[in-house]
């Protein structure tokens, strides 16, 4: 079973668990500040708090409550900056397989390598201005419209994030029906 998989298995088996009927050690309950350290990549989980979070339902509500507030504080930081988050793909006419660079947008460059000549397999690169780059300290997901994660990671100190593409579907066939946009970890 590949790992995407087995995320999502795990993440549909503790969206149906409920809170233990006995309270949990109060050592174990998450305290905001260290969330807000761990969101910002200034330290790692504890072991209990790891176990507060597999165990309690409210703890994970807690996190992801705080990490969509985090992401929402990141995403106003990029727009005071003057980054825009969208990219456009612009179909060409030719029916080769060829590297195709969506560069739309002036922060956002993203490069879709052909791996074979049929274009059933194939390399993302994307790479971020100096001005981006500054502001994605947490990391980025690269998200179509439809909710879908294409990339996701930190990019390295160049500003480049690269992946393969992991789906049965040409992205090139997504992107004339999609848009894609960045979005802060």
């Amino acid at each position: 079973m590949n790992q995407l998989r087995l995320i999502k298995l795990l993440a549909a088996t503790l969206a149906a668990q409920r809170e233990p009927p006995v309270m949990l050690p109060k050592e174990t309950v998450l305290d905001e500040k260290g969330i807000w350290d761990v969101l910002a990549g200034k330290r790692h989980w504890h072991d209990a708090e790891r176990h507060a979070l597999l165990r309690s339902p409210a703890a994970r509500h807690q996190l992801y409550f705080l990490a969509d507030v985090a992401r929402a504080e990141r995403y106003v930081h990029w727009k005071q900056a003057g980054i825009d988050s969208a990219l456009r793909y612009q179909a060409a006419a030719s029916g080769s397989i060829e590297p195709v660079t969506i560069d739309s947008n002036p922060h956002f460059i993203l490069t879709l390598f052909p791996l074979d000549e049929r274009g059933e397999t194939w390399h993302l690169h994307l790479k971020l201005s100096e001005q981006a780059r500054k502001c994605t300290a947490t990391g980025i997901h690269l998200i179509d419209d439809q909710g879908d994660v294409w990339m996701a990671g930190q990019p390295d100190a160049d500003g480049e994030l690269s992946n393969d593409w992991q789906r049965g579907q040409s992205p090139l066939e997504l992107l004339r029906e999609r848009r894609l946009r960045l979005q802060p970890s």
